[in-house]
């Protein structure tokens, strides 16, 4: 036997004949908010790119691994996002989404590769020295801090560095972009 009050069960056919009444509208892009400027700035990801990388120590080995490739990366989500799908001349896939935050008040990066990484990290835009910061707690207590600067509109360069709390270095890397498109 129900537990519905009585009232109810004579209310709820009229609140079902107004509920078919009411006009439901989908949410369109057009009714999202305004994207916020602070997007503006990941224009400068976008293009086509090559890439040269070097990784310097690997699970804290020394290393003078190097790599070339290739990245593409487009405005995706009505300008929220830029993702970017990279190939690598060791046969590695990538693919990275960057984004903004608008109620962290951070940007955002998220890496995945064929290798199995998976990173999320946040951090911070220098307009005077055109530099994005990035962090990541990896767990056990290593962290990732990385940098991608702009030297010009047509070039990207990257550091990347996992130590722990010692200070040990277990992975140190560096990269450069040159725009193609």
């Amino acid at each position: 036997m129900s537990k519905t009050p009585a009232h109810f069960g004579r209310l709820y056919p009229l609140l079902i004949t107004l509920s078919a009444l009411l006009p439901i509208q989908p949410l369109r892009a057009a009714d999202a908010p305004p994207n916020p400027p602070e997007l503006a700035v990941l224009d400068k990801f976008v293009g086509e790119w090559t890439t040269e990388s070097t990784v310097l120590v690997l699970d804290s080995k020394p290393q003078n691994l190097k790599t070339t490739g290739t990245a593409l990366r487009k405005w995706a989500l009505n300008k929220r996002i830029v993702e970017e799908t990279g190939k690598s001349s060791d046969g590695s896939e990538s693919r990275t989404i960057f984004g903004y935050d608008a109620l962290k008040k951070q940007y955002r990066l998220w890496f995945f590769d064929s290798y199995g990484t998976a990173l999320e990290m946040h951090g911070d835009w220098n307009d005077a020295t055109q530099t994005f910061t990035l962090l990541t707690e990896l767990g056990g207590g290593l962290t990732q801090a990385s940098t991608v600067h702009f030297p010009d509109k047509d070039t990207q360069e990257w550091t990347s560095k996992v130590s722990d709390t010692a200070n040990k270095v277990y992975f140190d890397g560096t990269g450069k972009l040159k725009r193609t498109k």
